[in-house]
C-alpha cells in the first residue's frame, strides 16, 4: 500500500523526506542516495535505482546502509570493521549487532553459481566501490572518474578488488583534485582525514561562513588552509567570531588603529587575516587586535594622540584589564589631562600620552608619579589663598578684592 511520501532531491546531499506521508516509521528529514527511488523504499524498505522496475534490494542487505534519521537508525561503527583474507568483511552496528560483506568473486559466484562470469564480478566490485563512496559523501562526478581507473585496474589484474581499489584511490588525480588537503599531506602523518570527515569539515564550515555572513570565493583554497594548518571545527569558529567582531562591532577608532599599527591587510580584507592566516599564529593575531582595541579606546575616552603608539599599548593590554577597567583609567586621565600643560614657573617637562599613560597604569616609576602628585597639590595651593582663584565659597575671581 502507497504511503504518498513526499521527498526532494537536494544537490550535494541527496534525496530528502520532506513529507512522511502514512510511513510512521520514517521521520522528516531522513535521506537517501540521490538516485533511488524513494517511495518504493518507503513502501517496500527496498532500494531500486529511480525508473527501473522490480522489488530492488532490501536496504538492510547493502553493505553499511543505514538510513539517516530515521526512528531507529543504527549507524554503521566503522571503527570496528573487521577485513578477511579472501577479500570480505564484517561491519559492525552501533547496536552490537554485525553483517558479513562477502567478497566481490564470492558474491558473483553465489548470485550466478559460475566463478568465470567476470562481467558479475565487476558489477559486484562496482556496486561496492561505489556504495563505500556515497557513504562517505562523494559527489558523482567524482565517484565515476574513480571508478574509471578502478575498472581498468580490474581489468589488468582480475584479482584487483574494491578494497584495494579504496586504497590505491588516493593516489589518483580525480582524488587530489577533490581532496587537496589530503593530497599535500604524507601518508601516515597523524591528523590525515578521511574523505567522509573531510566532506563534514567542508560542511561544517559552509555552515559557519554563511552564519557570519562572510562569502568565500575560493573555499578549496580556504580548507586547504585550515586542514595543512591544523585548524578544527572549535578554531574555525572562534575565528570567526573575531572576524565578525571586527568587521561589524568595532569602533572606527578601533579600527583604525588596527589598520594603521598592523597593516592594511587588516582593513581591506579582514577575513584573510583572522581566518586564513597562512601562518596559522592565531595567538599573534589576537594579540594585534587586542593592543589595537586598547589604542582605540585610549583615543576614544582619553584623547591620545601623538606620542600615543602600539609599543605602550600593547603594554596596556598585556595587563590583562577588562574594559571597564581599562576605560576607568583612561577617564581619570583624562581628568589630569592639564597636569601635563607646564605654567611659566614649572621646570619639569611631562608628556600626556606617555607618560600619563605609564602613571594611569603604573607602567612607571615612583618619581613620575610623584611628580605628577606634587604639580597637583602646588597648583591647588596657588588657588587656595590670597592673590590666587577662589576655589571656595559663594564668590569667584582673581586677588584679594573679592575675599
Amino acid at each position: 500500500m502507497a504511503t504518498d511520501t513526499v521527498w526532494e532531491l537536494v544537490p550535494e546531499q541527496g534525496l530528502v523526506l520532506r513529507d512522511a506521508g502514512t510511513a510512521g516509521h520514517l521521520r522528516v528529514g531522513m535521506m537517501l542516495p540521490g538516485n533511488v527511488d524513494g517511495q518504493h523504499f518507503a513502501d517496500t524498505g527496498n532500494l531500486r535505482v529511480m525508473g527501473e522496475d522490480g522489488l530492488g534490494t532490501r536496504g538492510a542487505d547493502v553493505g553499511g546502509f543505514r538510513p539517516n534519521l530515521t526512528e531507529n537508525f543504527n549507524p554503521v561503527d566503522h571503527s570496528k570493521t573487521e577485513e578477511h583474507p579472501d577479500g570480505s568483511y564484517t561491519i559492525h552496528f552501533a547496536d552490537g549487532t554485525s553483517q558479513l560483506i562477502p567478497a566481490p568473486a564470492a558474491a558473483a559466484e553465489a548470485a550466478t553459481g559460475d566463478t568465470g562470469d567476470s562481467t558479475d564480478v565487476r558489477a559486484t566490485m562496482q556496486s561496492a566501490f561505489y556504495a563505500a563512496l556515497r557513504q562517505a559523501g562523494m559527489d558523482k562526478t567524482t565517484i565515476d572518474d574513480l571508478w574509471r581507473w578502478a575498472e581498468t585496474e580490474w581489468t589488468n589484474d582480475p584479482s584487483f578488488t574494491a578494497e584495494r581499489a579504496l586504497i590505491g584511490m588516493y593516489d589518483q588525480q580525480a582524488f587530489k583534485d577533490r581532496f587537496p588537503a589530503i593530497a599535500l599531506m604524507p601518508a601516515g602523518t597523524r591528523g590525515v582525514p578521511t574523505p567522509g570527515e573531510y566532506i563534514s569539515f567542508e560542511k561544517y564550515v559552509a555552515k559557519e561562513l554563511k552564519r557570519v555572513g562572510i562569502t568565500e570565493g575560493n573555499f578549496d583554497n580556504l580548507i586547504t588552509t585550515l586542514f595543512t594548518n591544523n585548524v578544527g571545527e572549535g578554531e574555525v569558529t572562534e575565528r570567526l567570531n573575531v572576524a565578525q567582531k571586527v568587521m561589524w562591532d568595532m569602533p572606527p577608532e578601533v579600527r583604525d588603529k588596527l589598520t594603521d599599527w598592523f597593516g592594511e591587510e587588516y582593513g581591506t580584507s579582514i577575513t584573510m587575516k583572522t581566518f586564513l592566516d597562512k601562518t596559522g599564529d592565531w595567538s599573534k593575531i589576537q594579540d594585534d587586535i587586542s593592543t589595537a582595541r586598547t589604542g582605540g579606546w585610549g583615543q576614544m575616552v582619553a584623547g591620545l594622540d601623538a606620542g600615543w603608539d602600539k609599543g605602550l599599548a600593547k603594554k596596556v593590554s598585556d595587563l590583562g584589564l577588562s574594559q571597564a577597567e581599562q576605560w576607568s583609567r583612561f577617564a581619570e586621565l583624562k581628568e589630569q589631562e592639564m597636569l601635563f600643560s607646564e605654567n611659566l614657573d614649572e621646570t619639569v617637562d611631562l608628556d600626556y600620552a606617555t607618560q600619563g599613560v605609564e602613571a594611569a597604569f603604573d607602567l612607571d616609576d615612583n618619581d613620575l608619579s610623584e611628580t605628577i602628585d606634587r604639580r597637583a597639590t602646588e597648583r591647588t595651593a596657588k588657588f587656595s589663598g590670597g592673590g590666587g582663584a577662589l576655589l571656595s565659597g559663594t564668590t569667584t575671581g582673581f586677588g584679594a578684592a573679592n575675599a
